[in-house]
């Protein structure tokens, strides 16, 4: 009967010696998808940040355009004016 609880005692320690394995694997892997995850974290920040900074000059360059294309219909009407101005002149 010692050799049954022999033969069971070997196959426990080989089990908790497969399951330390397997825990230590783990453990690696774990770490491992930890410092990836972090790793993609601060790389979306940094991405964010940009799309930000991308956006307020996407805006501040569109309030430009609004305010040039204002002044160009102005300076258009100006220059309208003044066309008609020196047809006139020069008709007297």
């Amino acid at each position: 009967k010692k050799i049954g609880f022999e033969k069971v005692l070997a196959m426990i320690d080989g089990m908790v010696a497969t399951l330390k394995q397997e825990q230590a694997d783990d453990d690696s892997k774990k770490e491992y998808c930890e410092k990836t995850l972090d790793t993609s974290d601060d790389k979306k920040k940094e991405l964010e940040r940009k799309v930000s900074d991308l956006e307020a000059a996407i805006a501040s360059a569109q309030e430009s355009i609004a305010t040039l294309t204002e002044e160009i219909a102005a300076l258009t009407a100006g220059i309208s004016e003044l066309d008609k101005t020196v047809a006139e002149a020069t008709e007297n």
